[in-house]
């Protein structure tokens, strides 16, 4: 008498299939109650695709229900919500994803941030650390290099009899220097 799939979706439902469209209900708002998202204390995205699944189930159910006259047009409504309500679900899962692409990429911005930062602070110690060892190396060479202090008069002139000494006993010493004759062959 149903299909493979209403007689799947009854069991979803958890009503039989001879049950009428008052305890379909019941059983289907029952049902969404406790996966509605709002309310469920778990996996929202879970919730969603459970909620959607009872969506689907119910419209099965339904249009596989026979239908009085005065109930048709109740289903034609409830049908027409259930599709809004499947597009608003869709639309809900759409924006939450979205959201969350939307933080994922917040998220890396501030970890390059971040990184920027720390490569910065990085390069400024460095440079410190530098400036610090420049420093001390050119307080070792002052420290080793005395600073020479003026001569006074006397003894500038004792340099200067001492030097000019030096030379005359260097021009005496040196031997003379000859021409070399370089003798053809």
């Amino acid at each position: 008498m149903h299909s493979q799939a209403v007689i799947e979706a009854f069991d979803l439902l958890g009503v039989s299939p001879q049950a009428d469209a008052k305890a379909i209900r019941q059983a289907w708002r029952a049902l969404v109650r406790t996966y509605h998202p709002d309310q469920f204390r778990g996996d929202k995205d879970a919730a969603n695709r459970r909620l959607a699944e009872l969506n689907a189930a119910f419209d099965l159910v339904t249009a596989a229900a026979p239908v009085s006259r005065e109930g048709a047009k109740a289903q034609s409504t409830r049908a027409s919500s259930a599709r809004k309500a499947q597009a608003q679900a869709r639309a809900d899962v759409q924006a939450q994803q979205h959201a969350a692409e939307q933080r994922r990429r917040a998220q890396m911005r501030a970890q390059r941030d971040q990184n920027r930062q720390d490569a910065k602070a990085a390069a400024r110690r460095r440079a410190a650390e530098l400036d610090r060892r420049d420093a001390e190396r050119e307080a070792a060479r002052r420290k080793a290099t005395r600073p020479v202090r003026a001569l006074s008069a006397a003894e500038m002139r004792a340099s200067q009899a001492a030097q000019n000494l030096f030379q005359d006993a260097r021009r005496a010493f040196a031997p003379a220097v000859q021409p070399r004759v370089v003798h053809a062959a």
